[in-house]
């Protein structure tokens, strides 16, 4: 019986360098597309914009609750009510005292009474 197949023709081992070949070949197209699409920025320093941006999507929990024990006062002036000056004392009492250990804890803060605090406590968390 005559076995002249395509394998025997090339070879096993040109079979094993076309392999790995065309390995390089795709990968390093997929590589350039995905620089090319924006998905990898290997080298670009991060810019203090995407930090914050990254801060604050962590400072809010799955149900886009702000969490007043991490949020920045930036973050915190997004609550009804809660201007640059209310954002830094909560801050500063944050750092006095550990933390909240319940949302409500946040009346304690100098400004914020019932009034304040039934518009936001739906907005606010302490974590998990």
């Amino acid at each position: 019986m005559h076995e002249n197949t395509f394998f025997k023709k090339i070879g096993i081992e040109r079979l094993k360098l076309l392999a790995v070949l065309l390995f390089f070949l795709f990968s390093g197209i997929w590589y350039s597309h995905s620089f090319a699409t924006g998905a990898l920025e290997m080298g670009t320093p991060a810019s203090a914009e995407k930090i914050t941006e990254k801060r604050e999507i962590n400072a809010e929990n799955d149900a886009g609750r702000l969490n007043i024990n991490t949020a920045t006062a930036k973050e915190l002036t997004r609550l009804s009510g809660i201007g640059e000056k209310k954002a830094a004392e909560i801050v500063a009492y944050r750092e006095e005292n550990g933390g909240f250990s319940d949302i409500a804890e946040l009346m304690r803060v100098s400004g914020i009474g019932e009034k304040t605090f039934a518009e936001i406590q739906d907005e606010i968390t302490v974590g998990e």
